[in-house]
């Protein structure tokens, strides 16, 4: 029931028809307050109508800009759907040494949608605390300041999103750990060579591999934001088997698992 009435309440039309009722109804009991008071004086009729008239142009003038933002406004929506339409298996290639290199790989992604009346603008998808999955507590093992990369595009801020479009943000991908070695900031010589590794598409990479994630079950805060629209947090839940699976639905099933929480 509150999801339908937040939808509702989204809704532009909606929000409009709040505004002209209001308005119509300010008028009308004015209107009637006037005739009640003095029936018999017809001339004054202009006097009340000129007298609402003021009133409102004066509240559009005071209010008009929170008025238009209130009803013509981008609505941000956060979604994920652990399968095929929210990962992609592109080949990832490299060079290394004496000549190419090329890795299988799943990339896993967000899609930030805008739902609203006006474009959402400067949109970007933060991400803050890190928790681990310990002896059954989730204990806190880094702190990032940093935003997720746009798909396709590699940026950390998208300029803006169109009324009714989405676009992707990648989560991170996992690659194959038989030649994860041979690329840059994606292996740590401490990690399993046999075993997968979580990479986060941070906006920046450091060398000591903080956005490197091992086998374990973690929790991500999320922060989407824009310009001109309130922050959405979100919470991720990684489950990082370590084994790898070539085939997409066996490492959904069994590599991988993760989880959109509000």
């Amino acid at each position: 029931m509150l999801m339908k009435w937040k939808r509702l309440w989204d809704s532009h039309w909606f929000r409009l028809v709040i505004v002209v009722t209001g308005v119509g109804g300010a008028a009308s009991l004015a209107r009637i307050a006037e005739i009640g008071s003095d029936p018999g004086q017809p001339n004054a009729s202009p006097y009340f109508v000129l007298g609402v008239a003021a009133l409102v142009a004066s509240l559009v003038a005071l209010f008009g800009d929170a008025i238009r933002g209130w009803i013509w406004r981008p609505v941000l929506t956060v979604d994920y759907v652990h399968g095929p339409d929210y990962c992609d298996t592109p080949v990832l290639r490299g060079d290394h040494g004496q000549g190419h290199v090329a890795a299988n790989c799943f990339y896993f992604s967000l899609r930030i949608g805008n739902r609203g009346t006006k474009s959402a603008d400067a949109v970007e998808v933060a991400v803050s605390d890190l928790h681990r999955k310990t002896d059954d507590k989730w204990v806190v093992v880094r702190r990032y300041s940093l935003n997720l990369t746009w798909a396709y595009l590699g940026t950390p801020r998208l300029t803006t999103l169109a009324p009714q479009t989405d676009r992707f943000c990648n989560i991170g991908h996992v690659v194959d750990p038989a030649v994860r070695v041979h690329f840059l900031n994606e292996n740590i010589p401490d990690f399993d060579r046999s075993e997968t590794v979580l990479s986060l598409d941070l906006e920046a990479q450091p060398n000591h591999g903080i956005h490197l994630l091992p086998p374990g079950t973690y929790r991500l805060n999320l922060l989407v934001a824009a310009a001109n629209h309130r922050p959405i947090r979100r919470v991720l839940t990684i489950d990082l088997s370590g084994s790898w699976h070539s085939d997409l639905s066996a490492m959904l099933s069994q590599g991988i698992r993760i989880e959109l929480n509000r």
